[in-house]
């Protein structure tokens, strides 16, 4: 009721016409996932699905396709990706390499995210590049940790990587 709303682009905002899929955890956990995929394409609706591919058994059970199809890589080995990630299941890098290739199969855009944290892991592009390499990704998303919330009681300011440190890296 705000005087100064514009009325036509109040009624466009109650059509979102995207959806991120892309929950505290992973979008993949959420059992009727598919249906939700299938209900928003017949609405003719974009869809944007990001996981970090833990569940890779859930992407081969995927009975309608997102428009975009992220996956999160936080590492660019075993190893990193232990001290990045810390995951709780095991076998966790294998589950996410998994989920890499079987994306090779799918119709839709798909993007690896990295998100880049100075000190941590903006280390070995060649390792990135190979995994890039044999992925079958469309689009590469290099972007920069904010040092904000939570997580500065973790990193330091320092951790945030500049813009030109962003560009350096996926060069």
């Amino acid at each position: 009721g705000h005087p100064d709303v514009d009325r036509k682009r109040f009624w466009e905002a109650m059509e979102p016409t995207n959806f991120a899929l892309s929950l505290v955890g992973d979008a993949l956990l959420y059992p009727h996932l598919s249906s939700l995929l299938e209900e928003l394409k017949r609405m003719k609706k974009s869809t944007f699905l990001v996981t970090k591919g833990m569940v890779p058994e859930r992407i081969e059970a995927l009975g309608a396709e997102p428009t975009n199809f992220y996956i999160s890589l936080c590492a660019p080995d075993k190893q990193t990706f232990k001290k990045v990630d810390a995951p709780k299941i095991s076998g966790a890098w294998e589950k996410q390499m998994k989920s890499i290739e079987l994306l090779e199969s799918f119709k839709c855009r798909k993007v690896m995210r990295i998100t880049l944290v100075n000190g941590l892991n903006m280390l070995q592009p060649e390792k990135y590049a190979k995994i890039i390499g044999k992925s079958g990704f469309d689009f590469v998303e290099c972007k920069g940790y904010a040092w904000m919330g939570h997580s500065r009681s973790r990193l330091p300011a320092s951790s945030a990587p500049t813009m030109d440190d962003i560009r350096r890296f996926s060069q």
